[in-house]
C-alpha cells in the first residue's frame, strides 16, 4: 500500500506539470523501490541503495530527452544509454 501510495503522488505530480516533472518522478520512484530492496541466499543478506542527486539527475535526464527531441529521434538510443549507465552507476550493493 504504500508503494501504490507513492507512484499514486508521483502520477499527479507528472500530470500536474504537465510530464515536465516526468525524469525527477522516474530517478526518485527508483530510488524508492532500490532503497527497499533486499537480496537474500544462504550467504546472508544484500542491501541495494541509490546514491544520486535528485536535481543533476533530473537536469541530466532533460538534457538527454531534449537532444533526443531536437534530432527527430536520431538521438534517442544514446540517451537512453547514457541515462541508464548515468543511474545504474550510482546504484549499489552492500552486504547487511
Amino acid at each position: 500500500l504504500p508503494a501504490m501510495g507513492k507512484i499514486a503522488i508521483e502520477i499527479f505530480l507528472i500530470v500536474i506539470t504537465l510530464f515536465i516533472y516526468f525524469p525527477l518522478s522516474t530517478v526518485k520512484l527508483y530510488k524508492y523501490f532500490v532503497d527497499r530492496t533486499v537480496a537474500e541466499s544462504e550467504n546472508g543478506k544484500r542491501q541495494f541503495g541509490f546514491e544520486g542527486n535528485e536535481m543533476q539527475d533530473f537536469l541530466f535526464i532533460w538534457i538527454e530527452i531534449l537532444k533526443a527531441i531536437f534530432t527527430l529521434g536520431v538521438y534517442y538510443p544514446w540517451a537512453l544509454c547514457k541515462i541508464n549507465k548515468r543511474i545504474l552507476e550510482r546504484t549499489f550493493v552492500e552486504t547487511v
